[in-house]
């Protein structure tokens, strides 16, 4: 067995207090332990925190769930990725991410839970939905409301539109930031959109 060096030795002697400074500096800003920098996407400096909406129609309380294509509702299939980012590149895991949007018709259950859920990111700050496309509410454009929150932490309200919707240029609400990304399907159609967050 290879005896370990003197410079081995030093060098992770010097390692252990780094690693029990950068555990301390997370604490500080309030990160604990729910973020992680193991395969944070796009860490590059160049993403942007994720800009906020209205909560339009939101409601609380929504089922835990990853589909909200019951028996009773009708339209093109879609899934819906993404990941729950930190800008000092941390993905965050245990974030609870909520899902409401209007049927085909571009209609809101307002009585009930259709076409709304939650759940929550993965070890790798991951959420996956399978749903349908939305119709367009009367004079705006088709959107998915999304509100993200991580432990400890306020929530986001915000809004992902399509970007091939012709209702997009005319719909206010809209920002580009919060378009979605198309992305391959083998059925219906599949969209992806990562939330970041200042933290």
């Amino acid at each position: 067995m290879t005896r370990p060096t003197r410079r081995r030795v030093l060098a992770v002697g010097l390692a252990l207090p780094a690693a029990w400074w950068f555990a301390r500096l997370r604490a500080a800003q309030g990160l604990g332990d729910f973020t992680t920098s193991a395969v944070a996407p796009g860490c590059n400096g160049s993403r942007q925190p994720t800009p906020a909406a209205r909560e339009e129609f939101y409601k609380p309380n929504s089922p835990e769930r990853t589909s909200l294509r019951t028996a009773d509702v009708t339209g093109t299939p879609l899934r819906v990725s993404g990941t729950v980012i930190g800008l000092k590149c941390g993905v965050i895991k245990d974030a609870r991410v909520e899902f409401w949007q209007a049927d085909e018709h571009g209609q809101y259950d307002l009585k009930g839970f259709r076409l709304r859920g939650q759940q929550q990111t993965s070890a790798q700050g991951e959420f996956q939905l399978d749903t349908i496309v939305p119709g367009a509410p009367a004079g705006r454009a088709r959107r998915l409301h999304v509100r993200v929150t991580p432990p400890t932490h306020a929530a986001l309200s915000t809004e992902w539109f399509f970007p091939d919707d012709p209702a997009r240029t005319a719909d206010s609400s809209l920002s580009p930031e919060l378009l979605l990304k198309a992305v391959a399907a083998a059925s219906g159609r599949a969209v992806t959109f990562d939330v970041v967050f200042d933290l």
